[in-house]
């Protein structure tokens, strides 16, 4: 959570979010599809703020001591996002969670299960992310 922005020092006051990143405890946890349903839930709200991240990783995700998902690392985010900005994340995070974590069985569709649950417009955005699929160039 951001707490202050003091244009005129150049400083930023934020919250500080303790914990390991989501990458470094998805495949040895207890529950691994428990995290992702977390992930899921994170990033249905963080979207219906109308917030893209931009780099939509598990390693930008901080599994906080109260077992909820934290983002950081905003540097290629935007707000106002639209339908495009907001499949573009999920795509990034699909891509990455089954690069990085495809020991996990059926994590990704958790994510999507929980995502779609919470996000309203998951349906708009989960479409798009087939068309985004469909211009890459290589499959």
């Amino acid at each position: 959570m951001i707490y202050d922005i003091d244009m005129q020092k150049g400083s930023i006051t934020m919250e500080l979010l303790e914990g390991p990143k989501a990458k470094d405890v998805i495949d040895s946890a207890e529950d691994p599809l428990e995290i992702c349903g977390k992930i899921g839930i994170a990033v249905a709200k963080l979207h219906s703020a109308g917030i893209c991240h931009g780099d939509l990783t598990t390693s930008n995700m901080i599994v906080c001591k109260d077992g909820s998902i934290g983002f950081i690392d905003f540097s290629m985010g935007d707000i106002g996002a639209d339908t495009e900005a907001l499949g573009v994340d999920m795509h990034l995070l699909e891509r990455a969670f089954s690069s990085a974590h495809s020991s996990v069985v059926n994590g990704y569709e958790t994510i999507v299960e929980s995502y779609s649950d919470n996000m309203p417009d998951a349906k708009a955005v989960l479409d798009r992310v087939e068309v985004i699929k469909g211009r890459a160039r290589y499959t």
